[in-house]
């Protein structure tokens, strides 16, 4: 049952490491479990976190090939993982990776269909259109009203 705590050590090493809310050298992080606990780290933002800790929400939608995922509308490919680094339960992602074009998307919880979230926290689509190539999208959730607002530019 616990506590238990980790922290991310790159090459098998603790000469960089990073703890809580992503900060080098930073405090363990906390938590506890039942049962099995599935942990999760990105390289880019130095997040990391358990499915003990956090719900893992990924924008699952029509770009996601376009940033290396094997195909379309697959709510178990990181690549769009929406973080909570602070806990608030507002889940964020900002990306320059997706081309110019029409899209469209769903916010998926757990890495499945089992639940998610569209147009007005609803089952609709969100449509979103990026005007050129490098443009920033920022794809934000807030888990208690289930609303995403999506900024491009």
């Amino acid at each position: 049952v616990g506590p238990y705590s980790y922290k991310a050590a790159i090459d098998k090493a603790w000469t960089e490491n990073y703890g809580d809310k992503g900060v080098r050298d930073g405090s363990n992080i906390s938590y506890e479990t039942d049962g099995t606990v599935t942990f999760y780290y990105d390289h880019a933002t130095h997040w990391a976190t358990s499915d003990e800790q956090t719900e893992i929400i990924t924008a699952a939608g029509s770009f996601q090939s376009e940033l290396g995922c094997p195909g379309d509308w697959q709510p178990d490919c990181m690549r769009p993982w929406l973080q909570d680094k602070d806990g608030d339960g507002v889940f964020a992602l900002a990306t320059t990776k997706i081309p110019a074009g029409d899209y469209e998307f769903k916010v998926t919880h757990g890495l499945s269909w089992d639940e998610s979230y569209g147009a007005g926290g609803g089952g609709g689509n969100i449509a979103l259109t990026v005007p050129a190539d490098g443009t920033t999208v920022s794809f934000v959730y807030d888990s208690a009203t289930h609303l995403t607002q999506v900024k491009v530019g």
